[in-house]
């Protein structure tokens, strides 16, 4: 049922502002529906939807002490409102009578139709705007941590081969200088065999596996852990 709230004495002159005022939103090719929570129904023009009430004003009437609360009395003045809390608008009896302004309202509700479905085309249209920015920013995030990582296998890459052609000519001048003093034994063959061996290893173009180390050790090697003491 439609809401009205007005005296016995102007119920019928409301019904009939409600009826046609109805009738007028009909012809205009709107429907009514109950809202999600069951209440209404509400004007529905183009699938946004308007709470509508009619109403008699009251006056107030302040109490002749201050222990007495005011009442309120009918004015015969009746009062349509649409839309709910912020949004709410309404019209009344005045200098033209709310029967004389019922085109006017549903004219007022039809344009506020159109921006609302303005608005949810741009809240729609934002909202894909914002989903692609947020995907691309992931692509590129994603790329960007691929390429992070490559760069610092680089950078480790060419410190490891740095390190072993270092190596190797330290083994190649120890080995040279044993030779030029005659003195290249077989331990020291044995040693030169082992440091090559460990040379080619920490090489990432040789790719030489070591039977006790692995890539986590040559960190631990060049930069061991300090030991903490406490004296106490």
């Amino acid at each position: 049922s439609v809401s009205i709230d007005v005296e016995d004495a102007n119920f019928n002159r409301a019904l009939r502002i409600m009826n046609t005022f109805i009738k007028l939103l009909r012809y205009r090719g709107h429907s009514f529906r109950r809202d999600r929570n069951n209440y209404g129904p509400h004007i529905v023009v183009n699938d946004v939807e308007f709470y509508f009430h009619l109403r008699e004003a009251q006056k107030r009437i302040p109490g002749k002490t201050i222990y007495e609360s005011s009442t309120y009395v009918p004015t015969g003045v009746l009062v349509m409102k649409i839309g709910e809390s912020y949004k709410a608008k309404e019209w009344k009896d005045g200098g033209v009578k709310l029967e004389n302004l019922l085109a006017n309202i549903v004219a007022k509700i039809e344009l506020e139709a159109e921006e609302e479905l303005i608005w949810r085309e741009e809240c729609r249209l934002d909202k894909i705007k914002r989903a692609e920015e947020d995907r691309i920013r992931k692509i590129f995030e994603a790329r960007k941590e691929k390429e992070v990582v490559k760069t610092r296998k680089l950078f480790s890459d060419a410190k490891k081969f740095d390190k072993a052609t270092m190596y190797r000519n330290f083994i190649k001048a120890t080995e040279q200088k044993a030779i030029t003093e005659n003195n290249l034994t077989e331990e020291l063959k044995e040693w030169i065999k082992w440091a090559y061996d460990k040379a080619d290893w920490i090489d990432p173009t040789s790719a030489k596996q070591d039977e006790l180390l692995n890539d986590n050790d040559i960190d631990e090697i060049e930069n061991p852990k300090k030991t903490n003491y406490y004296f106490r």
